[in-house]
Order: C-alpha cells, then sequence, then structure tokens
C-alpha cells in the first residue's frame, strides 16, 4: 500500500490490510478472554458488525449455496461493547446456521433481522435458519462448553458457549427459539448505550511519529517477520539491524551501539528472557533499551519472566504504530531517567 502509487494494487492492500488486521483483532479477542481482561467498551453499530460477519464468511455462504436475507432496521440505536466480540457472536451464529444446513435438502437460507425497543431500551438480533432445527432432547445443552453435535472434526463445542460468555457481559441474553415453517432461531438481547458514555474518539490514537535516525536491532527467528519492520522502519530515517535469535543479537550488542531493541520472547537456541538475563550480567545499559514482541503471553514460561522484570510489551499481531508508541515511551522514561540522575549529581555537588 505504502511503495505503490499504482491503484490498483493500493486497492487489493488495503482489502488484505483490513481482513488481516479484523484477523488479528479477532485474536486479540480469543486472548482477553483468557486472560479475563475486561473487554473494551465503546458505542457500535450492530448493523455494521453484521456486515463485517458476513464479509469474513463470505466463501462459506457462497459455496454453501445458502441464500442470506437482512431484514435490518436503518435507525438501530446504538449499543455498548466490544466490537471484535460482537462480530465473534454474529460470526459464530451464522456459522452455525450454515453448518446445520450442510446436506440439507430443503430450503437454504439464513434471515439476520434486527430491530429495538424503546420501552425496555434493548437492542435485538436474530439469526434464523430454514434448515432441520434443533432437536427436543438436546436444546438445553446446546450452550454448554464442549458440547457439539458435530461429529469427528467439524466443531469443538465452544462456539455458543463462548458467544453466551460475551453477550452475558454486556447484561445481554441469549435465546433458542424455532423459526417459523422449520429450522432454528437464535435471539440475542442488548442493552441500547448509555446515552451519557461518549464515544471513543477514532482518531484518539493517531499515528506516532518517532525521533529521526534511531539504532534499531530487531530479534526475532521469524526472520520474515523482523524484515517486514525493517522495510517499514528504513524508510523514516532509521538504521535497522536484525538477528535470529538472542545469541546472534548478543553478538550485534557486544560489536555495535544500538538505540532500541526490538525482541521476540519465544526462540529457538537462546530466547528473550535469556537474552535479558544475559544483558544484565554483561552489558546492563542495553536492559532499559528493550522491547519484547511476542504472540504467547499466556505460557507459564513468558508469565514467569514478565511477571519478574518490568519489562514494555507489544502483542503480536501489532501494528507497526504500536511498535512506534512503546518506542516512543520507552525513550522517553529513559530521557527521564537521565534528567533525574542529573539533577542528582547537581544537588550533591
Amino acid at each position: 500500500m505504502e511503495g505503490s502509487t499504482e491503484p490498483k494494487i493500493v486497492a487489493r492492500g488495503e482489502k488484505i490490510f483490513k481482513a488481516a488486521d479484523r484477523c488479528a483483532r479477532i485474536v486479540k479477542s480469543f486472548l482477553a478472554l483468557a486472560r479475563h481482561r475486561p473487554p473494551e467498551r465503546k458505542q457500535v453499530k450492530l448493523n455494521d458488525i453484521i456486515h463485517s460477519a458476513l464479509e469474513l464468511l463470505g466463501f462459506q455462504i457462497r459455496t454453501g449455496e445458502i441464500e442470506i436475507k437482512l431484514e435490518l432496521e436503518e435507525q438501530l440505536p446504538e449499543i455498548t461493547g466490544d466490537g471484535d466480540q460482537l462480530t465473534q457472536v454474529v460470526t459464530n451464529l451464522v456459522m452455525n446456521a450454515t453448518q446445520a444446513m450442510e446436506g440439507w435438502k430443503g430450503q437454504r437460507r439464513i434471515i439476520i433481522r434486527t430491530w429495538h425497543n424503546n420501552e425496555t431500551q434493548r437492542v435485538m438480533l436474530s439469526v434464523a435458519d430454514s434448515g432441520p432445527g434443533v432437536p427436543p432432547d438436546i436444546r438445553s445443552r446446546i450452550f454448554e462448553p464442549f458440547f457439539t453435535t458435530k461429529s469427528g472434526t467439524g466443531g469443538t463445542g465452544v462456539g455458543l458457549s463462548l458467544c453466551l460468555n460475551m453477550v452475558s457481559s454486556y447484561k445481554g441474553q441469549m435465546l433458542l427459539e424455532d423459526t417459523p415453517g422449520g429450522g432454528a432461531t437464535f435471539v440475542v438481547d442488548l442493552p441500547m448505550t448509555d446515552t451519557s458514555l461518549k464515544s471513543k474518539d477514532p482518531q484518539a490514537n493517531p499515528d506516532v511519529v518517532l525521533p529521526q535516525n534511531i539504532r534499531f536491532l530487531l530479534v526475532d527467528d521469524e526472520v520474515e517477520l523482523a524484515q517486514t519492520l525493517a522495510d517499514l522502519l528504513e524508510p523514516e530515517g532509521h538504521a535497522v539491524d536484525i538477528a535470529a535469535n538472542g545469541a546472534i543479537a548478543l553478538d550485534k550488542l557486544r560489536r555495535n551501539t544500538y538505540d532500541v531493541i526490538v525482541s521476540d520472547l519465544r526462540m529457538p537456541v537462546m530466547d528473550g528472557p535469556a537474552l535479558y538475563e544475559a544483558l544484565l550480567r554483561e552489558l546492563p545499559s542495553y536492559v532499559d533499551k528493550i522491547i519484547y514482541v511476542t504472540g504467547d503471553t499466556l505460557s507459564s514460561h513468558v508469565q514467569t519472566f514478565l511477571n519478574q522484570y518490568p519489562v514494555p510489551v507489544v502483542e503480536k499481531p501489532y501494528r507497526l504504530n504500536d511498535v512506534r508508541r512503546a518506542v516512543v515511551a520507552l525513550l522517553k522514561q529513559n530521557s527521564d531517567k537521565k534528567s533525574d540522575a542529573s539533577s542528582s549529581i547537581k544537588v550533591a555537588t
């Protein structure tokens, strides 16, 4: 996108970026659930979420020869919640409806409706399929974790359970009803947004500008990731070096000078924690110059390290702006330390 002036290439790049970014946000939503972090709360438009979910499932819907009918209220009030989690809810409900009609000889149609009730201050969503419906003997179990009617590798049984947990966290409800004429209908009932809450300004996190001529050392065994970050940083006027593991990085640090180290945590030969401890012993001036990037903040090994050392961490998958923001914070922190040390020397003198 940034390196081309060809409109078609830029447009394709934007589509790839949006799809990858949406996947990244969904992954982060699952990680947030696993760590029991509170979801992000802001005003969101449920109709937009439905369109995003359908975009994700376009291939499955087309190959399943399923008709999608939308009956969305145009002036639907906003709700307060995490847009990525709600996208996951809608995605799961539509995917379940799609899978329920696999091999179905009758009509294959999914109707998605939204409406609201001013009296109860609730916003409603329903996903209705024309498939075989849910047998009476398992209705009471469909929201149980790991309960599934899909044999083999067809499902894990966590989808509806996760959806129910997400919806409940917003003081909402999820119900199963019959579809008139046959099939299953899932209804999601959510409270309207509190009008006293201000929605987050999309420009609240503008692009961060780094100081010029920063000397970076990027440490990652996935060299393609490190090279991609280097390709983005170098045009901004920074010098970038790459190391495939902590041992190579330590050797480079002995022979060269760097302003910032951006390192992965999980690597062969010498991982991030081992690199940090080696720096403490041999090159302690670098321990305040390191930022870790990782997609594995749940393992006990990583948690033990992060609990022991208060190092800055950027979670994969990340955007360039995430790294920029961490670098600016690191440089400011080190600058403040120098100022405090200088003041102490003057006082002592």
